[in-house]
């Protein structure tokens, strides 16, 4: 073998594989490139995190919005009549609200600061409210009951068709666009296509309705709910609702 051939096969040799520092500057270019990677992968997903929990947000508050949207819109609604030249009488004792009329059926609540607002709270409502301002809404519902039977004297049960299905317990509003009586049902007696409904001094302060209602008289359900925010079961601050014509305790009240 001559010199030059011997020189080709040494060089040939010498080109064989990576030297140390340049497998080193390889492994810092594929090392930055995977840092690279991985930050567009985090920033990427903390990205989404961010629009999740905004969209959640989002749709949270749309959906507090409809429900007390849904609720203030027929606030006072009493029947027939308008709310303001009615006279509305409360027979059904606390946690009922004592009273109902143009005044009452929107009620605001403001914070003023810790655990102090501008005016007395509902019946069940103080430390666990923290410092949220408060709204109560108070109506009686759409689903109107024909009065049919014993008007004969004030103190008499009342008979109305089953169209709305009350029970024992709800707090009903009788009225015939002039005058109407809140009241809560002390027992409900089902025939046919009838219900008839005691009003006892067992659960009102008296048995006597204010006047002898006609057939032309409406029976609803009457409705007082309280809302406020406080935290939640997960931790965070949620809706709340409090229904006023029940006691505090139990379901009541409730996250939404």
């Amino acid at each position: 073998m001559n010199k030059l051939s011997r020189v080709s096969l040494t060089s040939r040799y010498q080109q064989r594989g990576l030297s140390l520092i340049e497998l080193m500057v390889a492994m810092v270019v594929g090392l930055i490139l995977i840092a690279g990677v991985i930050e567009i992968y985090v920033n990427s997903k903390q990205t989404y995190r961010n629009q999740d929990a905004l969209s959640r947000l989002q749709e949270n508050g749309r959906y507090a919005l409809s429900i007390l949207t849904s609720d203030i819109r027929p606030a006072g609604f009493s029947g027939c009549g308008n709310i303001a030249s009615m006279k509305i009488n409360v027979k059904a004792n606390p946690p009922v609200p004592s009273s109902f009329g143009a005044a009452e059926a929107v009620v605001g609540y403001e914070n003023t600061g810790g655990l102090n607002w501008d005016r007395t709270l509902p019946a069940g409502l103080g430390a666990d409210v923290g410092n949220s301002d408060v709204i109560t809404l108070n109506s009686s519902n759409g689903c109107d009951a024909v009065l049919t039977g014993n008007l004969n004297i004030i103190n008499a049960n009342i008979q109305v068709t089953d169209s709305c299905g009350f029970s024992q317990g709800d707090v009903v509003m009788i009225a015939d666009c002039e005058t109407a009586d809140v009241f809560r049902i002390v027992n409900v007696t089902n025939g046919t296509k009838i219900q008839t409904m005691t009003h006892s001094t067992s659960s009102n302060n008296s048995n006597n309705l204010s006047k002898l209602y006609q057939t032309d008289a409406q029976v609803m359900k009457f409705i007082s709910q309280t809302y406020f925010i406080r935290n939640g079961t997960s931790g965070i601050p949620a809706l709340w609702m409090l229904d006023n014509t029940q006691a505090v305790g139990g379901d009541n009240p409730i996250e939404l």
